[in-house]
C-alpha cells in the first residue's frame, strides 16, 4: 500500500494494525512526531497552552494521519458548535473520520450568546481532566484572530492555570 510521499495512509494502516495487535507495534521513527514540532497547520498555527495540551485549527484528513496520530494524540475535542449549519457538517465529517481512526472525539461547543462564558468554564474543566496529548480545535487558529471561541478558550485555559 502506498499513497502521496507514502506517509498519510501508510500512517493509518500502521495506526490500524497496532491497534489491532499491539505486539505488532513498529518500532517508533529515530525522531518522534509530536505536535511542538509542527509549527502550523494549513488553517493555522498549533499552541500549546499547557504540557500536552494543544488548541489549534481544525486539522485537515491529511494532517489528521501524518500528525494527530502519530503524535498519540488520546483526544480530540472541536469547539465547533452543532448548531450552526456549517459547522454541524464540519463535526459531521469530523465525528466519522475519527470512529475509523478509533481516535476519541468530543464536541464542547462554544456558542455565541449569554451562556457562552459558562460554557467555556465547562470545557476548560473537562479538557483539564482528559488524557493527554489532546488536541481542541475551533475550524480556525487563535492566532488568526477569526475565531473568537478558540481564543476565548485558550485565555480562559491560561487564566485557569495561573489561578491559586
Amino acid at each position: 500500500m502506498h499513497c502521496y510521499l507514502g506517509m498519510d495512509r501508510i500512517q493509518l494502516v500502521r495506526h490500524v494494525v497496532e491497534q489491532a495487535d499491539p505486539a505488532a507495534r513498529i518500532t517508533p521513527p529515530a525522531v518522534a512526531v509530536t505536535l511542538r514540532t509542527i509549527p502550523a497547520f494549513e488553517r493555522g498555527a498549533i499552541e500549546e497552552i499547557d504540557t500536552d495540551v494543544f488548541v489549534t485549527p481544525l486539522p485537515t484528513e491529511s494532517e489528521f494521519l501524518r500528525f494527530v496520530l502519530p503524535a498519540g494524540v488520546k483526544q480530540v475535542v472541536s469547539l465547533l458548535d452543532p448548531a450552526d449549519p456549517d459547522d454541524a457538517a464540519w463535526i459531521a465529517k469530523e465525528r466519522a473520520q475519527l470512529a475509523t481512526l478509533e481516535l476519541p472525539f468530543e464536541v464542547l461547543p462554544v456558542p455565541k450568546g449569554k451562556d457562552r462564558d459558562r460554557r467555556i468554564a465547562e470545557a476548560v474543566s473537562a479538557v483539564r481532566a482528559m488524557p493527554r496529548p489532546v488536541l481542541v480545535h475551533a475550524f480556525l487558529a487563535p492566532a488568526s484572530g477569526k475565531s473568537a471561541a478558540a481564543s476565548a478558550f485558550a485565555k480562559a485555559y491560561r487564566e485557569a492555570l495561573a489561578a491559586p
